[in-house]
């Protein structure tokens, strides 16, 4: 897994509406 898969994997398990909408965007 790439350091940004990390950061993303991160950022869904603590904000995961917040994360959904940045790969909506």
């Amino acid at each position: 897994m790439t350091q940004d898969g990390i950061k993303k994997k991160s950022l869904s398990s603590n904000y995961p509406a917040i994360n959904d909408n940045k790969i909506a965007s």
